[in-house]
Order: C-alpha cells, then structure tokens, then sequence
C-alpha cells in the first residue's frame, strides 16, 4: 500500500506557502493500492505532483533571488544617499566658517575705516590750526586723545590770543566746545612780557 500524508499545524491548515499550494494533489495521491492499474495511476499522480512542486520550488526561488536583488539595491542607494548627506553635511560646516571669517573681516575693515575717519578728522583740523594761528602767536604743543583737542602755546599780545580763539570757535564743523583754559603772562629774555596759553576743544565729527 502507498500513502503520502502532508503534515498539518495546531491551527489545521497546511504548513507553508507550498503546502497550501499542493494540497488538494497530496489529497488525491493518498489512495490504497488496491492492482496494478492503481499502482500506475498513483505513480502517474505521484510523478504530477512532484512536477508541481518542483515547477513551485523553482517559482519561489526565482522570487526571493529577485527579492534579495531588490533588496540589495536599495541598501546600494540608501548607502549612496547617507554619503551625499555627509557630503552636504561638510559643505554646510564649510559655508559656515566661511561666513564666520567673513563676518571677521567685515568687523575689521569698520575700525579700520572708523580709524581712519577719525585720524582724517585730526589731521584736518591740526592743518585747519596752522592755516589759521596769527603771525604773533606760536604752539609749543598738541594733545589729542579721543576727540580731545588741547594746544599749548604762547602769543605776544591778547589780541592775538583772542583772534585764535574766534578762528576756532567759529569753524564748529572742526572744533566744539572751545575753553581757554589758561592765559597767564610770562617773562621772555628776548620778546619780553608774553601771554601764555592753554585752549581745550573737541573734534567734530567733519569729514
């Protein structure tokens, strides 16, 4: 006698994909040989479902190669993507240093520019200063510091003093705020009785 069982789960169905697929050929096949004429036909049904399984086997096989391919290449583009992000990743890191140092730069050229500003302002009035000082009237010294003017300096009379003085008050664009601090008279060996002097002020913000 020939018989071909096909196992069963807890659940009554049949194990698998295949054992799905095949069950009712296996139903079929299981049969008592009972003659010769039997036994040929159980053989044949035997041979036709081993067929079908095969042509299953090979189906499936087919399917998970082409599965895994699949597979394999989207791990390929997602690898390729993770390498772009770190590439644009370093670009970015990149982009933001530069504009650190640009930012920098920007922050040196203005004092650079506010210092030269401010020493064209100086070097403007001290020429405005020596155009304008009367014939009898001399500097002995110059003090700047942020904006602040003093002059040192002598003059044979007061009219000279006072003209000096008016120059600079009146040119506000260069000077503000200009205080004679100090105007005593001095004996000079050779010129005699002389006014000495001292005038504060504050550069203006001329350009």
């Amino acid at each position: 006698m020939l018989r071909v069982n096909l196992l069963k789960n807890r659940g009554g169905t049949y194990v698998g994909t295949v054992a799905t697929q095949v069950s009712e050929v296996a139903n079929v096949a299981t049969t008592e040989v009972t003659g010769p004429s039997d036994a040929k036909q159980n053989a044949t049904k035997m041979l036709l479902m081993l067929i079908w399984l095969a042509a299953i086997f090979t189906y499936q096989k087919i399917n998970i190669s082409s599965l895994e391919g699949r597979l394999a290449n989207a791990r390929a583009e997602a690898s390729n993507l993770d390498q772009q992000i770190q590439q644009h990743q370093a670009e970015a890191d990149q982009a933001k240093k530069m504009q650190k140092d640009i930012e920098e730069l920007k922050r040196r050229i203005k004092i650079i520019k506010d210092l030269s500003k401010k020493r064209l302002r100086e070097i403007k009035a001290i020429d405005y200063i020596q155009n304008n000082i009367p014939d009898k009237l001399w500097l002995t010294s110059i003090t700047i510091k942020d904006n602040h003017l003093e002059l040192f300096g002598s003059a044979l009379t007061d009219d000279q003093l006072n003209r000096f003085l008016d120059s600079l008050e009146q040119n506000k664009s260069y000077f503000q705020n200009v205080l004679l601090l100090k105007a005593v008279d001095e004996a000079d060996t050779k010129l005699g009785t002389i006014k000495s002097f001292e005038i504060s002020s504050e550069i203006g913000a001329a350009s």
